[in-house]
């Protein structure tokens, strides 16, 4: 490796730079759509999961979801957990966002993250059933997950097991270095 790093020294600092001076040319336009994009977020998330809460209450002949409040399953920093059935549909959990009067943009973009993360195909994620829209005051969305026999923590510990581990496979680090981690390696020039 040291070998191939010296005799290639030149041409690594040449794509480094190649790769580098477009992205300092662009990087106010970077900065900008990196701002617009987090200002407007939240708004795109909460458009498409209204959206999809309505199919998901069509799919359900505008019959409401059933989420049993009195029945606390757990909590975290920012949501209850509940059991919850819609029509003849049961097992569920419900995920509903515990302050929703503090930032209810919260809940919409976790939702959004419960409709995405699965398009990546990462195994052993909680997949997501349903959008359910809250019509109260503050309005909100709960985000409707399949219930396992076993706590959440119980099955993500399972699933933990079951994923390698990067650093099983040999040489794993060596495929990961970033162009900066390459170029701090080579040998400083005489």
């Amino acid at each position: 490796m040291q070998k191939w790093i010296e005799k290639n020294h030149a041409d690594m600092i040449r794509k480094a730079n190649d790769y580098y001076s477009p992205v300092l040319r662009t990087l106010d336009q970077r900065q900008v759509a990196y701002r617009l994009a987090r200002e407007f977020a939240p708004l795109f998330a909460r458009i498409e999961c209204c959206l999809v809460a309505n199919v998901h209450l069509a799919k359900h002949h505008g019959l409401p979801l059933t989420i049993q409040r009195g029945t606390g399953l757990g909590a975290g920093d920012f949501f209850n957990i509940y059991p919850a059935t819609w029509d003849s549909e049961e097992n569920f959990i419900v995920k509903e966002l515990i302050n929703p009067i503090d930032d209810r943009d919260i809940a919409y973009l976790e939702a959004h993250f419960h409709r995405t993360v699965p398009r990546l195909q990462i195994p052993h994620m909680v997949l997501l059933n349903y959008l359910y829209e809250i019509l109260k005051d503050p309005q909100q969305v709960a985000i409707v997950l399949p219930r396992h026999r076993k706590s959440f923590h119980s099955y993500l510990m399972k699933a933990m097991k079951k994923v390698s581990k990067p650093y099983d496979q040999p040489n794993l680090h060596l495929r990961s270095l970033t162009v900066s981690d390459l170029v701090n390696m080579l040998p400083a020039k005489s």
